[in-house]
């Protein structure tokens, strides 16, 4: 890391000192601080000043040129997840590979081209699972198509190492269904959730909606947390979950106990079957 320019004109000046040449010619007082005897105006202060920004530029330099070293071997490093990761969010829409080459000749980063916004990399069972997901207009996590689904799998083979073996899924999220009891502050809410200064009509409702948004990609989804993120909203007193339950596919709900981790990479509260928000509240007052 580059020193600052004051400590690198500190350690000249302490140079200088202890050089019996230097201060017999430049005629200094050793049992005197240098900065009693002279200033930044003075020629041997102005010069170590010089002296001492041309050397914190070039630490400078070092660092950057360490970072950008590192990102790289970082980025192109094969048979890593992260490599393969990188290469997931690197698939181009409508684009062809050069032939034995993994990286397009012309890089295309719109986001009607570079599709894939969000994906996991994870080795399970001998094989690579790979998870991803484009957005909607709103940017929540939505699944590839059919055919962009299969254009992605032939990238996937031709770049992929030799002998690896890969799942790719892009599944509609896993379904959440969310049951509360919110014990709310009647002088900032009313019985329906909303704030009594007209502010905001559903500020729980949000709080839910956004720590779900939130959550990172094949992550882990945590009941406490979200306990947490209740209970910091203004004008709820005491949050609690009567019922929590997720599903994925078509197979039944089942209850949360103290986390998942959703099987599509990312939850939504809106059942398929239904097409309703899965969050029911009961207002409680709380006096």
């Amino acid at each position: 890391m580059a020193r600052s320019i004051e400590t690198i004109k500190e350690e000249i000046i302490k140079a200088i000192m202890n050089e019996e040449v230097l201060v017999n010619v430049l005629k200094l007082d050793t049992s005197i601080p240098f900065k009693k005897q002279t200033s930044r105006s003075n020629l041997i202060g102005f010069m170590a000043y010089a002296v001492a920004v041309a050397i914190f530029t070039l630490e400078k330099l070092f660092d950057q040129f360490k970072t950008d070293v590192d990102s790289i071997v970082s980025e192109l490093k094969p048979h890593s997840l992260r490599w393969y990761n990188e290469k997931i969010k690197a698939f181009q829409k409508g684009y062809t590979l050069p032939y034995g080459n993994d990286t397009y000749e012309i890089i295309d980063e719109s986001d009607d081209v570079q599709i894939i916004k969000f994906s996991s990399v994870d080795e399970v069972s001998g094989k690579l699972l790979m998870k991803v997901a484009k957005t909607d207009d709103s940017l929540n996590p939505i699944p590839l198509s059919s055919e962009e689904l299969d254009t992605f799998k032939i990238y996937m083979s031709n770049i992929k190492d030799a002998g690896v073996p890969l799942n790719i899924k892009s599944l509609p999220g896993d379904c959440l269904r969310l049951s509360l009891d919110i014990y709310y502050d009647p002088l900032v809410l009313n019985d329906s959730g909303g704030r009594l200064d007209g502010q905001d009509d559903a500020p729980i409702q949000k709080t839910v909606r956004n720590f779900i948004k939130n959550l990172p990609f094949n992550g882990v989804f945590i009941v406490a947390h979200l306990v947490d993120a209740l209970q910091a909203t203004e004008g709820v007193k005491i949050p609690k979950i009567i019922s929590c339950e997720t599903k994925y596919d078509n197979v039944p709900y089942s209850l949360v106990n103290a986390f998942c981790k959703p099987d599509a990479g990312y939850l939504k509260l809106i059942d398929e079957e239904s097409e309703k928000e899965n969050l029911e509240i009961n207002w409680i007052p709380y006096v």
